[in-house]
């Protein structure tokens, strides 16, 4: 009997234990599901903020970029839409894992660096890229290499290529056939005819 009153004693204070952490538990879901609640609420304005940044705010400097930003947040106040406070693209479209994935792989961990490496990712234009410091460059060769990231983009590698080089078709032929990235380096401002088709992904 002594025996099991003790178990019934510990039984008692696990449950007891157990019941106070469920109880910290009910407030931080409450917690997750009001923010997901506001989340949800300002999604359409978040989302116009960011898909107008991809679409046309790539070639210019950051602080071109936060002009434009508080523009589209001042038309969306003016149209009433919900959207969050000091609304960016980072916050509405970056994947943490992945970002922190681009950052191992040499991107700069500045803002401007983060929403170039996102235009990247989202856009459906093949991107061009003036990288006078190559970094850029040195980050998409990290990327190619790394087996985790062209696996999660169901990449078959990277090939490298120079418009002067005779053979430049021949590899993007092969990287349209066999699903690798290319990347074309050293482009100058007049592009071969040839690239109209690829660069307009016509099919």
């Amino acid at each position: 009997l002594e025996a099991k009153a003790e178990q019934c004693k510990v039984q008692l204070s696990n449950a007891s234990k157990l019941i106070g952490g469920l109880g910290g538990e009910e407030a931080r879901w409450k917690d997750t599901v009001g923010h997901l609640n506001e989340a949800y609420t300002n999604l359409i304005g978040d989302v116009l903020v960011s898909a107008g940044t991809v679409s046309y705010l790539g070639p210019f400097t950051a602080a071109f970029r936060t002009d434009i930003v508080e523009r589209f947040t001042n038309s969306l106040k003016s149209l009433n839409l919900p959207h969050t406070e000091g609304v960016d693209m980072q916050q509405t479209l970056a994947d943490p894992v992945k970002l922190l994935s681009w950052q191992m792989c040499a991107l700069p961990s500045d803002s401007l660096s983060t929403q170039n490496a996102i235009m990247m990712d989202k856009s459906r234009r093949w991107s061009l890229l003036i990288d006078p410091q190559g970094q850029a460059n040195r980050y998409i060769k990290m990327m190619g290499r790394n087996k985790e990231v062209q696996e999660s983009y169901g990449s078959a590698g990277l090939d490298l290529c120079k418009m002067t080089e005779k053979n430049f078709l021949r590899t993007l032929e092969n990287g349209i056939r066999f699903g690798k990235w290319v990347l074309m380096e050293n482009v100058g401002e007049e592009l071969d005819a040839s690239l109209e088709p690829i660069l307009l992904q016509q099919k």
